[in-house]
């Protein structure tokens, strides 16, 4: 029985030493993964020390400034808390926290499908799937953010814009424009080839029309369609479905293109325009004046417009026929980002928040609305059982 004993002893001390001679190639393994010198891969590009040590690569991955406002829009989104990955994670099949990591970088990056693949050590097929699946899922996290309810007389005052005021301009509830997106041109359906050409860039594209606030923020847009739909055709489509209802006695500003729309409008909020030529007669003062005035109004929805495009998932001059099907989620993302910039005017009611830095359109447009978004969502815990998510 004693040597039986100390053989076996001996064994356990030997399984011992190799365990952790095998823990300590593992957390080598994970250091060297992890640091910045070690390239990306699946454990840098998730871990927050690597970040740290690394601040612009998240911007270049995931469209943000830190990884902590990354996790912070994940938990938000979908409720998913970050775990800081070691080295057993190699040897595991892609997480739920990953793929929607991997989703977002899709957006974000402008890598393809198999250039994330490399960074996970997947194949591009599994990488597909992974994208076919989250990004309509962050394309909804992008409507939730960019499809706002509560825009009445209460808001519309709270969040008007000191330039607006000062140029004469009140009673602004809204400013309009519409956005077209060069595309690959379909060869194979000629009803389909006719309706993709649009007019204002001379090529096959899909329109889009975003409403937003004076001060920068959107509050409405439509799905993406064809190029040949008219403007004021998919104005009247989305007031027609109750997508309009704006306040009375307000108006808004939008170019020649939207001119007349006002009756579309619940409400019959006019939409003033610059002032145009007729027959050759030159402009007066006035007009002159008056069109200055609508240029400069215009400038907080032109400027939104290049905050959507510069989502690198609209990087390409021309859209590729493999992205059509993701189009609405990138669009929709791409608006409910750019609600996450600072404010593009300064609100008459809130002279110093832009001094602040960090906080954007969509926190003032929250802090304005928060007894009433509160409000609501206990309505949805009381008479649907849902359990909102008040991040």
């Amino acid at each position: 029985w004693g040597s039986g004993y100390r053989n076996r002893v001996a064994e356990l001390e030997q399984e011992v030493r190799s365990l952790q001679a095998e823990i300590a190639t593992g957390q080598d393994l994970y250091e060297n993964y992890t640091l910045p010198s070690g390239g990306i891969n699946r454990l840098s590009i998730q871990s927050k020390r690597s970040h740290k040590l690394c601040p612009s690569r998240c911007n270049a991955y995931f469209g943000f400034k830190t990884f902590r406002e990354v996790k912070r829009i994940i938990y938000a989104g979908f409720d998913m808390r970050h775990k800081e990955p070691t080295a057993e994670l190699l040897k595991q099949g892609l997480t739920q926290y990953e793929k929607c990591l991997i989703g977002l970088m899709y957006l974000e990056s402008g890598l393809t499908q198999e250039q994330i693949g490399h960074i996970f050590d997947r194949d591009r097929t599994v990488i597909s799937k992974i994208v076919t699946t989250w990004v309509p899922k962050w394309g909804r996290v992008g409507r939730d953010l960019s499809i706002l309810p509560f825009i009445d007389k209460h808001t519309i005052d709270k969040l008007e814009s000191h330039k607006f005021k000062k140029l004469g301009l009140e009673k602004v509830a809204y400013l309009i424009d519409g956005k077209d997106f060069k595309t690959d041109t379909n060869r194979t359906d000629r009803v389909v080839n006719c309706a993709q050409q649009s007019s204002k860039v001379n090529h096959s594209a899909f329109r889009i029309i975003t409403w937003g606030l004076p001060f920068g923020l959107t509050f409405e847009h439509t799905n993406g369609f064809l190029g040949r739909a008219g403007e004021k055709k998919l104005v009247r489509l989305w007031a027609e479905n109750g997508r309009l209802v704006l306040p009375p006695g307000y108006c808004g500003i939008g170019d020649k293109g939207f001119q007349g729309t006002a009756g579309y409008y619940a409400n019959c909020n006019t939409v003033l325009c610059p002032a145009f030529l007729w027959q050759g007669i030159q402009f007066d003062k006035e007009q002159i004046s008056h069109s200055l005035e609508m240029a400069q109004g215009r400038y907080s929805i032109e400027t939104f417009y290049s905050f959507v495009t510069n989502r690198k998932c609209f990087s390409q001059t021309i859209l590729p026929r493999y992205v059509f099907h993701h189009f609405d989620s990138m669009n929709d993302w791409a608006h409910g980002r750019a609600n996450l910039y600072q404010p593009l005017q300064t609100p008459t009611n809130y002279p110093n928040y832009c001094k602040h830095g960090k906080r954007s359109m969509l926190d003032l447009y929250i802090h304005v609305n928060y007894d009433r978004i509160v409000a609501r969502l206990d309505t949805l815990k009381r008479e649907h059982g849902i359990e909102p998510n008040l991040s």
